[in-house]
């Protein structure tokens, strides 16, 4: 009995292991791929059309998820332009007021009243640190005797008031800097969730253009399986030559069919 050559021998073996797979897991693959190709149920009378279409709009579902997360995450850094002036703003207006009240109070009652209310030092230049000086300070002007005599006649200074003006204006930079971090933390947020669709998003164009491109082959039309074949490159997010007409900002093709 002649027996088949090494060549077919070992074809037969890379076959027979894809169809062992399919026999083995055909049953969990068919129902994981009815939710993803038709996740409002398939048609009654399932067609080849049919199943072509369900691929075209699966990848482009997940592209346009993809795009959407993409333009929240743009919007939300977009968003933080304003709370950031707003705190450096805050920040400067602060700044000044501390370094105006410590000239004031160091020339009407002496340098030692700064140390007394906590205004001794140099002035933070870290917004989160200089808010933690102004808030101590105030604290102490509002709770704290004046004992040191005016240096200069006729001059006094409200010390009550410039407490609550600091605090005031400590309290603008506090809502600031609270305002950052809510827009950091959205920001990180929207980050996540395009990057769970982009990740989502491979996922769904590998399997779906590894598909394509062996339909192409198993009807002979090798050259359009090259066409949308996912190689390195593509699988990497890079554009092959086929691809520069069809870039992110294109409009989606129409459905085949």
């Amino acid at each position: 009995m002649a027996n088949v050559s090494k060549m077919v021998a070992d074809r037969t073996a890379i076959a027979r292991t894809v169809l062992s797979s399919i026999e083995v897991h055909g049953a969990e693959i068919s129902a994981d791929l009815t939710k993803i190709l038709f996740p409002d149920g398939p048609p009654k009378k399932l067609s080849v059309d049919d199943f072509v279409n369900a691929l075209h709009r699966s990848l482009a579902a997940a592209v346009e998820e993809l795009r959407t997360a993409d333009l929240a995450h743009a919007k939300e850094l977009a968003d933080d332009d304003a709370p950031r002036a707003a705190r450096d703003a805050a920040f400067i207006e602060l700044r000044d007021q501390v370094i105006g009240l410590r000239g004031t109070l160091s020339s009407v009652f002496g340098a030692a009243t700064l140390k007394a209310y906590g205004l001794s030092g140099e002035t933070p230049d870290d917004p989160n640190l200089l808010l933690h000086k102004a808030e101590n300070a105030a604290s102490l002007l509002a709770s704290k005797t004046l004992t040191e005599k005016s240096k200069q006649d006729g001059v006094s200074v409200d010390i009550k008031k410039l407490g609550a003006s600091l605090r005031a204006s400590a309290k603008k930079l506090k809502d600031a800097l609270d305002a950052v971090k809510r827009e950091e933390r959205e920001g990180q947020l929207s980050r996540g969730r395009r990057d769970q669709a982009a990740a989502a998003g491979s996922s769904r164009y590998q399997g779906v253009a590894d598909t394509v491109t062996g339909l192409y082959e198993l009807i002979g039309r090798a050259d359009l399986a090259e066409l949308v074949r996912p190689t390195a490159r593509r699988r990497a997010g890079l554009l092959e030559e086929e691809d520069a007409g069809a870039t992110s900002e294109a409009p989606a093709a129409a459905e085949p069919g």
